[in-house]
């Protein structure tokens, strides 16, 4: 059998909570003598890190271990040299968890926070498991949102941090981006200190306004050329230079996010999860055990495409012991069928 995506199965609307615990969890796919281990957890909980370390306490290990990590772009700290199985020493995985409480963000300190896939990837390189990298790099993804929203301007960060489901919802980064790439269109090569910036932003806002709820219609456009000539003296401008910057189509497309916060989603359900399915399929065509390692989300996205290739899985909190989650299978199937 070979597997293949059915990009019209790839459903993000639909939450996963008929009698699942919250993630971190593992679900396990068995059929025809190939094994799925799909890892579904939040990048940086202690829980999601305990359950890195559970997996690979298992005694089978996969064949190869596919995770959400970029393809291009973004380095994943030397994948294939010594530097990046020495970062298991380095992050002191376990001593680390033992003075945080469930739920807390795990750092080492204030300038790095770990992540669990760059860890999960560490680990597979440690002991010999060919990894996968399968996420699309920034720049596909800044490509994929032009693509999914033709005529707009929207840098990719500022859609990630529009987003409500993310959990890190910031507007004001979000329009700091979109003006950030205005800028750099009006005075290309000049550099612009973001803190400088906030503040014009602040001043724009009022004393009475609530920065995160920005709308670039009431900026109060004068105190922002005085709060920009202050810090900004070098690069000096009047009304008709700021109304030059909110006019662009940069600053007004801020505007379009607020009104689609889920543009990133929407990117994510379109190219996101298709090509991490095709790594996934490709995966599970040349290899008998396969483990993934993606967050939760994508885990609903691209539930129907795994039930359609290896059946209903069975879940577990803690698959290195072979603790089962309870969870009534019937009624997820039930609901799927919807």
């Amino acid at each position: 059998m070979q597997f293949k995506p059915d990009e019209t199965f790839i459903d993000m609307g639909k939450p996963m909570e008929a009698g699942m615990r919250r993630p971190p969890y593992v679900a396990v796919f068995e059929r025809d003598g190939k094994k799925l281990f799909y890892l579904a957890e939040t990048h940086s909980t202690v829980e999601s890190f305990n359950m890195v370390n559970d997996c690979f306490k298992h005694k089978d290990l996969p064949d190869v271990f596919v995770v959400e990590y970029e393809s291009s772009g973004r380095k994943l700290h030397d994948l294939d040299s010594d530097a990046l199985v020495s970062r298991i020493k380095f992050y002191n995985i376990l001593s680390a968890m033992q003075k945080l409480e469930p739920g807390k963000e795990f750092t080492i300190s204030s300038d790095k926070s770990l992540n669990t896939l760059e860890y999960g990837a560490a680990m597979a390189t440690s002991l010999g498991v060919p990894v996968v990298l399968a996420d699309i790099g920034h720049d596909a993804r800044q490509a994929a949102l032009n693509d999914a929203f033709p005529g707009h301007k929207i840098d990719v960060r500022a859609a990630v941090a529009a987003t409500p489901k993310t959990g890190c919802t910031n507007m004001v980064e979000a329009f700091e981006l979109q003006v950030f790439n205005a800028l750099q269109e009006i005075y290309p090569g000049y550099k612009f200190d973001r803190q400088k910036l906030l503040r014009v932003f602040n001043a724009g806002c009022g004393e009475n306004c609530n920065v995160a709820d920005i709308s670039v219609q009431k900026l109060l456009r004068r105190n922002m050329v005085r709060a920009w000539n202050e810090n900004f003296p070098d690069l000096p401008i009047d009304i008709n230079g700021m109304n030059n910057i909110l006019n662009s189509k940069w600053v007004q497309d801020f505007e379009f996010l607020k009104q689609n916060p889920n543009a990133y989603l929407q990117m994510t359900m379109l190219f996101r999860d298709p090509y991490m399915l095709n790594q996934i399929a490709d995966a599970l065509n040349k290899n008998d055990t396969v483990w993934c390692h993606f967050g939760e989300g994508h885990f609903r996205s691209q539930y129907k495409n795994l039930v359609k290739w290896m059946g209903m899985p069975k879940y577990y909190i803690d698959y290195a012991n072979n603790r089962k989650n309870k969870v009534n299978l019937k009624q997820l199937e039930q609901e799927y069928d919807k």
